[in-house]
């Protein structure tokens, strides 16, 4: 058979917090890729070749159409057709379901297969307004296949009105070797204290507040603990605030933004993994699991996390993490507890989250897998024609 083209279709390429989806490229090698996106970032992080971003004029005409797509999803679309014109795929993935809306008619219009991948914001939030609700009909309608990335968002997709003959669940796959390269090149600390590490200050449904609430509670008992926080936004000013109330503004430390390598390092230099997520006021959710809960196991370190969408397909609660309710603090700082105080136990749950992690995570499998979905469409395709 011939080499599959694809054309991805991402908001930007790429956020730190995506890399998944950098891997997803890497490692489908069987496969011509194309990437199509408003903007492109963090380069270097992530070099790529056959990358076209729609705006690449004058910063501020650019700062101005970004603004409008905001409004008008489908302004692109002009620029869409010439691009796909010039590199025409066999196949278009939406990455995110507002970027398939981006370029749904020009798939219709050109009889190109459409594969959409969900990840959160759109599986929940986004269907609460009308206009996405009658947007997701259309897109359910001609989509081909529907990836998500567990069982809780297969049934939420479901529920939305998706036909599940065209649901696939999909593991989000990481590549271990370098979470492994960088436990065995990096030197922890030998200071004697325990590090407990949270990612993500910008947005409510990753938790922050909890995190800070029950690692207060948690340090009064065992006081040679940090916590290490990576992000930045809206939600450090709050999570501060909680600190210097409770007196424990010295056990934390504010990383700010990180690029991956440094992400890395922190996570095989910390003790236990926070992931404290729940739905946000507005609807906002996970989704699935956040991708720092198979990184952590992937780096032998126990996750303390929630109920919360996927978390409890993707942690073992009691084998490779604790899990409790969303918001229950009391909970969530009893599990701190429990993992500070016995290190055998984290020990234990790091060796069985690297072997979960392994079964079920690994970006040469998930690769695999993805590249299957693609091929199904694309035989199917030639048999129509």
């Amino acid at each position: 058979m011939k080499r599959l083209k694809v054309a991805h279709v991402v908001h930007s390429f790429l956020p730190v917090t995506q890399n998944w989806i950098y891997n997803q490229l890497l490692f489908n090698t069987d496969i011509d890729h194309t990437i199509i996106c408003q903007f492109r970032q963090n380069t270097e992080q992530f070099p790529f070749d056959n990358v076209y971003p729609v705006l690449c004029g004058p910063a501020i005409l650019d700062k101005i159409k970004l603004q409008l797509t905001r409004l008008l999803p489908r302004l692109s679309e002009p620029v869409f057709h010439k691009i796909i014109e010039r590199k025409p795929p066999h196949i278009l993935h939406g990455h995110f379901s507002t970027e398939s809306w981006r370029i749904l008619r020009v798939a219709q219009n050109r009889g190109i297969p459409l594969v959409t991948t969900f990840y959160g914001l759109d599986i929940n939030k986004l269907p609460k307004r009308f206009v996405w609700k009658m947007r997701y009909k259309e897109l359910f309608k001609y989509g081909s296949v529907f990836i998500v990335e567990g069982k809780f968002m297969a049934g939420k997709l479901q529920a939305l009105g998706c036909d599940p003959g065209k649901i696939r669940v999909n593991k989000i796959g990481i590549d271990l070797r370098r979470i492994e390269d960088a436990a065995v090149n990096w030197r922890p600390d030998r200071d004697g204290k325990k590090r407990v590490l949270f990612v993500g200050l910008e947005r409510e449904k990753k938790g922050a507040l909890d995190a800070a609430e029950a690692f207060c509670r948690a340090v009064q008992q065992y006081t040679d603990t940090e916590l290490h926080l990576v992000g930045e936004g809206y939600y450090r000013n709050r999570v501060e605030k909680i600190l210097r109330d409770n007196n424990c503004s010295g056990k934390a430390v504010f990383h700010g933004n990180v690029n991956v390598e440094k992400y890395r390092k922190l996570l095989v230099n910390s003790d236990i993994v926070l992931t404290p997520s729940c739905t946000a006021s507005d609807g906002d959710t996970e989704g699935g699991a956040p991708v720092v809960c198979i990184e952590a196991q992937a780096a032998g370190k126990p996750v303390i996390g929630t109920t919360h969408c996927d978390i409890p397909n993707v942690v073992i609660d009691g084998e490779t993490g604790l899990l409790c309710p969303e918001h229950n603090i009391d909970s969530l700082a009893d599990n701190l507890k429990c993992l500070l105080g016995n290190e055998e136990l984290r020990k234990k749950m790091g060796t069985r989250g690297q072997k979960n992690a392994l079964e079920n995570h690994d970006i040469k499998t998930q690769s695999k897998m993805i590249y299957s979905v693609y091929q199904s469409i694309y035989r199917g395709r030639r048999e129509e024609l």
